[in-house]
């Protein structure tokens, strides 16, 4: 049992073995553990003061944006932040394991940015997890899906054609084929 008792904890046996989890967020006062044996000897702990966090960390991604077009370099960019302790900000691309994020803390929070290099994806549709720990081991993660693009696109001049004589105002007609979105 628990002195003083607690809503923040909860106490649980399996035999000789006791467990002391988080039943809610917060800290206690100094709080025993007692324990009675078989042949009603009590034995108690010295008083230990718990924190609990069962709150994962916020995290805000400002960069990529869902769908975004790349070339040879994706930028990661954010905030995290927790009423605890921000352990970690990793990455990982299409499943591979995460890799840490350098983080700099601010007024408020956490904040990261990186360019990560593309050079081991192949051209087309991928996706970016990131991914906030705590110091309790609770963790956000956030994907996004980008696409990989190193192929120029094709543009056809349709009229006027080669052969053509231009005198003065000429209208161009034209054809742009490319896998995404195309700005002229």
């Amino acid at each position: 049992e628990l002195d003083p008792p607690s809503t923040i904890l909860a106490i649980a046996t399996e035999g000789p073995v006791f467990r002391v989890s988080a039943a809610g967020e917060g800290t206690t006062p100094p709080t025993r553990v007692r324990v009675t044996a078989a042949d009603g000897t009590e034995l108690a702990s010295d008083p230990i003061v718990f924190s609990t966090d069962t709150t994962p960390p916020v995290l805000t991604l400002a960069a990529p944006h869902s769908g975004a077009w790349q070339r040879s370099e994706l930028r990661l960019e954010g905030a995290v932040s927790d009423p605890g302790t921000v352990a970690a900000v990793e990455y990982a691309i299409d499943g591979a394991a995460f890799t840490p994020l350098p983080i700099v803390a601010d007024g408020t929070g956490k904040k990261f940015a990186a360019l990560v290099s593309l050079v081991a994806q192949q051209e087309g549709a991928h996706l970016v997890a990131v991914r906030a720990l705590d110091a309790a081991g609770n963790a956000t993660v956030t994907e996004v899906p980008f696409r990989k693009d190193l192929t120029a696109p094709v543009i056809s001049i349709l009229a006027p054609r080669p052969t053509d004589e231009v005198n003065g105002l000429v209208t161009v007609v034209g054809r742009v084929d490319d896998d995404g979105a195309v700005m002229l």
